[in-house]
């Protein structure tokens, strides 16, 4: 039997309710008749009925007298209500003297199909006696009668209406002062004297299943189970079944069992000598046999099979109990140490509540009964605990939720897009006759809210299927996308993410695909550039490129947010995405209240002529332009305390500094700014310095494309500083800091330094990656640049030659870092035919790298200006004229063309 670990369960608490005395079954008794005030359950009611439309339907009907409407729920399908209902007179459709008498009544056809309600006193299945509001509903409690018991009668008070499961139970478990378990009951034959029933013990448990199957779907809620007598040990043996089970949803049920209250459930058997003349030679003989207490060697393999499938982990609360005076006749069917002996641990006072009851009327409770106190005390406790271990759950990190931004509670409107996307996705919602997509996308003009509404969905899985994992990332960039994966590599604790050389897309991607990792929602955020995902014919989109990265598999699903209508289809493999238009005007008045305050605030304030303090001016008027841009939720805070801001901002924002000609400046200031200003005080860890490593070398190659060279070099010497610290040399972006800062210092003549550093690169890039890995060559190349800047010509062809050779074997004659070394090259042998004669060789490699660029990127490409600048300047030396001047004439038009006459 496959079990699940310790590990996997959820503090599974019992209390054993225990009688002494019940009463004996006397063999051919007759069936007394049917008592006024009996109650029927009524099922088929249509979820847009209330109880007064059922009673008014009930009223309407030939011989139906004084109907009374105790309780209406929606039925765990979905589909339909049921309801509870008694008469002053019971019907004479329903006037027979057995149980399992229905009556069909059919409905107004106000539908497209033909309905009806059926009336019926048999209760067979899960009825629902309560359900809360779906946002309050939290627990399910389930409640299993006895043998020889009726699934609702064994439950109501005797000589009485007062149900307490229905009337009292569902009032008294709250949450916050709300009313969150949903009530249920389940019938099964259970009849002794008579029975035609032939099914055995695990026969019932098989039954129970699928309807507990129903519960499954879509999200599992905390189980407890209220167990009588014989049904004890069919939630026992249900709780076996489950845990052999290889499949998630029985899985999930198992791990949802939070508790279970043992009303006198003969856990060891239980005296059946008074039984078995009713039995008889009937076909419910095998049944009673197998729960005596004579050598039952199938309670036995119950009580062992059960004490592996729910482990030992478990709650306990604490009640001293008192004595009690025994009632009823002398006659003992189930014996303290059985109705006690569910597991041998929990055989403790605080699992035992004593009630003074008969077994037959143990679970009858009647309005301000102390018995039910009791009970009701251990059901809070387990109801409480339950709440309890599933926070614990969620908390533990088992599940993720990777979302960059907190829960806009402010949100309004959009009611009908998100019943789109949970329809859809399928989360949350009862499966229908359309099938759950595993991808959905959203598209509209960008500041029409398609963030928010995802971010909304996602808040709302979240509480509603905390199974499920959210990893969110943007995906505006090829590096945004990247650090994304990165992000769920790195918090998973992916194997062999951090090691060099590392595919992270494909780990994450091969890791999100085990069915092991349960269920989980990814949300593209901003994934506007068709040809970053996709190849540009859609015939070869099994080929593509970053989609290929997203995984496909039964237990993921996908959620991308998009401006371009043409990348949302393809995401979803050429179905439609939603659309996001402009609000309705329902929702639009909602969101104009709080607008309608802001403006006039706004006013208010500009009609005010107090200066404030020149002290705290700016940072008043920075309060006031957050203020506003997050009331109209044009800026978001984050979980991390940073503020995103709305694209319609930044466009703004950016078109104001193109007018004003100050876009260099401010652009120079922010990197400056988020360089410096980088939170150390809340973040000083070893992931923060790292972050801010990274936050300077982006400063840092700002100043290096500037030609800054002293304030690059400063900054990269604290990156490579950093970086060797934290991450140590080996790591990957250790040597490209290094590289950055070589040739920092090569731009401004010191030569020493930057040989020195380069060789350190080459070593490591040798140790990690290969002699012949892209990174190792480029560094040869620069170490080559090096050598020929000082004049030493031999050593620079050397290495130049080695880098040319393995490029093209490696890479390919056309690939870029071939032609920048055959350039190279080239240039070395221009600077030794000044000195050693030899123009040819430099002539030879200009020709065939300018061709090659000509071909592969065009006449106009900035490296094919430069191989055609270097060309005609040999042509110039070995006294080729005519070519070198018609050469360079056509290098000079097209750089005017191609970067304009101010270019440097």
């Amino acid at each position: 039997m496959d079990l699940p670990g310790a590990g996997q369960l959820c503090f599974l608490a019992f209390i054993t309710i225990l009688t002494i005395v019940a009463y004996v079954w006397r063999p051919g008794r007759a069936a007394p008749p049917p008592k006024e005030g009996k109650t029927f359950r009524v099922r088929g009611v249509p979820l847009e009925w209330d109880k007064t439309r059922v009673l008014s339907f009930l009223a309407d009907q030939d011989s139906v007298a004084g109907p009374c409407i105790w309780s209406l729920a929606s039925e765990v399908n979905g589909g339909d209500g049921t309801a509870t209902v008694s008469f002053e007179s019971t019907p004479p459709p329903l006037r027979k003297t057995l149980t399992g008498n229905s009556w069909q009544l059919p409905l107004p056809e106000e539908t497209s199909r033909p309905r009806q309600l059926t009336l019926d006193d048999g209760f067979l299945g899960l009825t629902t006696l309560y359900a809360p509001p779906p946002e309050d509903h939290k627990i399910d409690v389930i409640a299993i009668s006895g043998l020889g018991s009726h699934a609702f009668g064994s439950f109501k008070q005797k000589d009485g209406e007062h149900m307490w499961l229905r009337d009292s139970l569902p009032h008294d478990l709250t949450y916050d002062g709300r009313h969150m378990a949903r009530v249920l009951i389940y019938g099964y034959e259970s009849g002794v004297a008579q029975s035609k029933s032939i099914q055995t013990l695990e026969d019932l448990a098989t039954s129970l299943h699928p309807h507990l199957l129903a519960l499954a779907e879509p999200t599992v809620r905390p189980i407890i189970f209220i167990a009588h007598s014989l049904g004890g040990l069919i939630v026992k043996q249900i709780s076996t079944i489950l845990s052999g089970s290889k499949k998630d949803d029985d899985r999930r049920l198992l791990r949802a069992i939070y508790g279970i209250a043992f009303f006198g459930v003969p856990h060891d058997g239980m005296d059946i000598s008074s039984l078995i003349p009713m039995v008889e030679d009937g076909p419910n003989r095998f049944l009673i046999e197998s729960i005596g207490n004579v050598n039952s060697q199938i309670l036995s393999i119950q009580q062992r099979d059960f004490h592996t499938a729910l482990g030992r982990e478990y709650d306990s609360e604490v009640d001293r109990n008192g004595s009690w005076a025994m009632d009823g006749p002398k006659t003992i069917l189930v014996t303290k140490s059985s109705a006690t002996h569910c597991r041998s641990w929990e055989n403790g006072p605080e699992h035992i509540c004593a009630i003074n009851r008969p077994h037959s009327n143990l679970v009858k409770f009647g309005l301000n009964d102390e018995e039910y106190d009791k009970v009701l005390q251990r059901l809070k406790g387990l109801a409480q605990r339950s709440l309890t271990a599933r926070k614990r759950i969620r908390d533990s990190g088992v599940k993720l939720v990777l979302v960059p931004y907190l829960e806009n509670r402010d949100f309004v409107g959009r009611s009908g897009v998100l019943e789109d996307i949970k329809q859809q996705l399928g989360y949350g919602h009862r499966q229908s006759v359309v099938k759950p997509r595993s991808r959905v996308a959203l598209y509209g003009l960008g500041g029409v809210g398609k963030t928010q509404i995802a971010l909304t969905y996602v808040y709302w899985l979240h509480d509603t299927c905390w199974d499920v994992s959210v990893f969110w990332f943007h995906a505006s960039t090829v590096e945004r996308f990247r650090q994304g994966f990165l992000s769920i590599a790195q918090e998973c604790d992916i194997p062999g993410y951090d090691e060099p050389g590392a595919d992270v897309l494909s780990l994450v991607k091969a890791w999100l695909g085990r069915k092991e990792r349960g269920r989980w929602l990814m949300v593209i955020d901003n994934a506007d550039d068709t040809e970053l995902f996709f190849e540009p014919s859609p015939s070869s989109a099994s080929e593509g490129r970053l989609s290929r990265y997203i995984p496909e598999c039964a237990h993921g699903s996908v959620l991308v947010t998009t401006r371009n209508k043409q990348t949302g289809s393809r995401f979803i493999q050429g179905k439609l995405p939603i659309e996001i238009g402009k609000m309705e005007e329902g929702e639009a008045g909602q969101l104009a209240i709080p607008q309608e305050f802001i403006l006039d605030y706004c006013e208010r304030r500009r009609k005010q002529h107090n200066d404030p303090d020149p002290d705290t001016s700016v940072d008043t008027q920075l309060t006031r332009a957050l203020g506003s841009l997050k009331a109209f939720s044009f800026i978001t805070k984050g979980t991390d305390q940073t503020l995103d801001m709305h694209r319609l901002v930044q466009l703004v924002t950016r078109k104001w500094l193109v007018n004003k000609e100050r876009m260099s400046d401010f652009a120079e200031l922010a990197l400056e700014v988020v360089s410096h200003k980088y939170p150390f005080g809340r973040y000083e860890s070893r992931d923060g310095e790292i972050a801010r490593a990274s936050l300077l070398q982006s400063m840092a190659g700002y100043f290096y494309y500037q030609g800054r060279w002293e304030e690059a070099e400063k900054l990269f010497g604290q990156v490579v500083e950093t970086r060797k610290e934290k991450l140590g040399v080996g790591h990957p972006s250790t040597p490209i800091s290094m590289a950055y800062l070589a040739s920092t210092y090569r731009h401004q003549g010191q030569w020493e330094e930057a040989e020195k550093l380069e060789v350190q690169v080459i070593e490591i890039h040798k140790e990690k990656l290969g002699v012949d890995h892209p990174d190792m060559l480029m560094s040869m190349g620069n170490l080559a640049l090096i050598y020929r800047k000082q004049g030493r010509l031999e050593e620079a062809e050397k290495l130049e030659v080695q880098v040319t050779k393995m490029s093209k074997e490696k890479l390919g004659a056309d690939h870029r870092l071939t032609l920048i070394s055959m350039g190279n090259l080239a240039s070395t042998y221009i600077e030794q035919g000044r000195n050693q004669g030899q123009w040819e060789q430099a002539e030879k490699f200009g020709v065939q790298v300018m061709e090659i660029r000509k071909a592969k990127l065009g006449a106009d490409h900035p490296d094919t200006l430069r191989s055609m600048h270097n060309l005609a300047h040999t042509w110039r030396h070995i006294g080729k004229t005519s070519e070198a001047s018609e050469l360079m004439r056509a290098c000079v038009r097209h750089t005017l063309l191609k970067l304009g006459l101010d270019h440097p």
